[in-house]
Formats: C-alpha cells, structure tokens, sequence
C-alpha cells in the first residue's frame, strides 16, 4: 500500500515529453514509502497515456474532456483520503523524499493551507512563486517608478514576486504558483476545491484569495527547491500571443470575482499603462518590448470586450 499521507495528483495534456521524467522521481522508492500517485489524462491527443503506462505505480484517471488544470486535478478528490494532496504538474520533477519533507513541514504549521517548495527552471534560475495578488494601489506605484524609492523589505511586502526573500521558508504569500502545491485536506473540506470556472490560469489566484478569506495561510517552502521547466504543455497547445491573452483575461475575471468589475477594469486600464510603456522603453532588450507589445494588444482587447 502506498503512503496514506499524501495522494499525489497530475494532469497530463500533450505532456509526453515531460511525464515520464515526472515519474521517475518516484519510481525508486518503496510501495510503502511512495504517495498514491493519480494521472489524469485531459484527453490528451498525443501519447500520455501510453508513457503513463510504463509505471504500473500509476493510477489512471481519463476525462473524455479537457477539464482544465483545475476540472483535471478536481476529478481526483472523491478518491482522496489522505492528509494531504499535492497538485504537481507533469513538468516538474520531484522525489518521494521531498515530498516527505514538504509533508513534514505542513505538519510543522497547522495554520497553512496551500504551500509550494521553491522552483527553479531547467537552467537553475530561481523563479518567483511567492505573489501578491494583483492590486490597482501596487501597479500604480509600479507605474509611477515610486517603488524604485523603496527599501528591499518594503518592496518584498507590497510587490513580492522578483523582490521576495527566496532563502527563508515563508507564510505570508498571498497566492502561489500552482506547479508544485501541497494542499491539506482538511482546509480544502472547508473552503471547497479549485474552481474550474477559470479553466486555465488564475485557478490558483482564485483558490489562494478563498482559503486566505477564510483565514488560512499560504506558504513557500524555500528550503525545498525543485526543477519545473514550466509551460510545457501550453507551449505545444497555444503561441505565445494566445498564451499572453489567456493569462491576463483570467486575472482580470479573478479579480471582478475578487473586487468587482469597477477594480478589474482599473487594473487592466493601469497595466495596459505600464505594458505600453514598457513596449517602448528603449532600456528594454528586443524580446523584453516585443512581450510587452503582445501584453498590450491582449489587456486592451479586455478593456474593449467590457461591457
């Protein structure tokens, strides 16, 4: 019998070149020390499921639908009963003996809800899991240069993300990327599960907002660092100009259910700003104004679909 502690749950869509990899994290440990591992295959057109196969430790799950990241990892809930659950991407890799001591450390602190170890990318740099959730006051001193007179602890507080303190272990995220998130099981009976009304991207925005409305922490295990090469299998599925669109139409549906629809547009219409600005900074590399360019074409066609 697998570990009762944890159910490990991943979603795969065109994720045949990264799952097997995903898998191989827990292939060398024992059936009593392993988690209960759950695949959901999202109707994948490619060969998942086949890869899948190969590790008879695997149990598979298939929608005859793409659910989503959040209808995907849902499927799974009536099947767990452990303590705890993680949501790992196919992309990321982890070791049973990681997720042991993620567990440990949710145990260490009864008053988190969500938590994620730190990631890196496939070359080793750092990425930025601890957020804050997008705020009209924050982009207005980002569009103002004002943070620029800020101490690093002050930027850390208001801005997080690229200004966060990535060496020690934390609790005052307000949301946290979803790649790696350990959840407890308890908390989730409270609050209820990921809502898949965002199918893609801002899931995780959304849930992070409900379990911190509840009274909740969320938390960033930095002592914990694993690899998440990240966008896999949105890379294979959209172009980037489509994947941009996506990010910031779910943001700004997030926050009509988070602030109302009178805050969501504020924040598109000052991000719109910043993008715009940033489009054509000449201090910026070529790459750097071309995403910026596409983050501005995709916040204004929000800003136009508003009723």
């Amino acid at each position: 019998m697998p570990n009762s502690r944890l159910t490990v749950s991943i979603v795969v869509y065109n994720s045949d070149d990264v799952i097997e990899d995903c898998l191989l994290g827990f292939s060398h440990a024992s059936d009593t020390s392993r988690p209960r591992i759950l695949i959901v295959d999202n109707a994948s057109p490619d060969s998942s499921v086949e890869k899948v196969g190969r590790f008879p430790f695997a149990e598979l799950i298939r929608s005859d639908v793409n659910r989503g990241f959040a209808g995907g990892h849902n499927l799974c809930l009536e099947r767990i009963s452990s303590d705890y659950w993680l949501l790992l991407n196919p992309d990321a890799r982890m070791t049973t003996e990681q997720t042991e001591e993620l567990v440990r450390w949710m145990d260490e602190n009864p008053d988190v809800a969500l938590a994620s170890p730190a990631l890196v990318d496939a070359s080793g740099e750092s990425l930025n899991v601890e957020r804050r959730f997008p705020s009209v006051f924050a982009s207005l001193l980002l569009f103002l240069r004002l943070h620029l007179l800020f101490t690093k602890t002050l930027k850390a507080r208001l801005f997080s993300g690229p200004f966060a303190e990535k060496t020690l272990d934390s609790k005052s995220a307000d949301w946290i990327l979803g790649a790696a998130m350990i959840a407890r099981r308890s908390a989730v009976e409270e609050v209820g599960p990921m809502s898949d009304e965002f199918p893609m991207y801002g899931e995780d925005v959304e849930w992070c907002w409900r379990f911190k409305e509840a009274g909740w922490k969320i938390g960033v295990v930095n002592r914990l660092s694993i690899s998440h090469i990240g966008g896999t299998s949105t890379t294979r599925s959209y172009e980037v100009s489509e994947r941009i669109a996506r990010v910031e139409r779910a943001t700004s549906d997030v926050l009509v259910k988070m602030r109302g629809r009178f805050y969501s547009v504020a924040w598109v219409a000052l991000e719109l700003m910043i993008a715009v600005t940033e489009a054509f900074h000449p201090g910026r590399s070529t790459d750097e104004r071309d995403f910026s360019l596409k983050r501005s074409r995709a916040l204004f066609n929000i800003l136009l679909s508003r009723p």
